[in-house]
């Protein structure tokens, strides 16, 4: 039996972004383009990736303590319902609000409280 938590929220990756996400921006909700947002890909211990809407651009932000969008999503399970509080896209549930503007380690924290609710 699969539990709620089996399909958690969480950071896109990198590949999500460029080939899910950035395709498909205009069903996303409340997006916010010029906006750099975080993804879950690290590179040591003080940097992550991030994505920009506005150009398709992945980078490597500066560090993982900069205050950036956070936008989670989960994989389409069979208990996904596109509710009110989320959009599917293809292979993707996409939450239709960014979360606070946040440092990469508070995202996590943020996110990991929506697989409780």
């Amino acid at each position: 039996m699969k539990t709620k938590l089996q399909n958690k929220w969480r950071l896109p990756t990198v590949e999500e972004f460029e080939n899910v996400l950035y395709p498909n921006r205009y069903k996303i909700p409340n997006l916010k383009k010029y906006s750099p947002y975080w993804s879950s890909a690290v590179y040591g211990n003080l940097f992550a990736w991030g994505f920009k809407f506005h150009n398709c651009e992945t980078y490597a932000y500066d560090s993982k303590y900069r205050t950036i969008q956070v936008r989670p999503v989960r994989n389409v399970s069979s208990d996904s319902t596109n509710s009110s509080n989320s959009t599917i896209i293809r292979n993707l549930e996409v939450y239709n609000q960014d979360l606070d503007r946040t440092n990469w380690q508070k995202a996590l924290v943020a996110i990991n409280k929506l697989n409780y609710e």
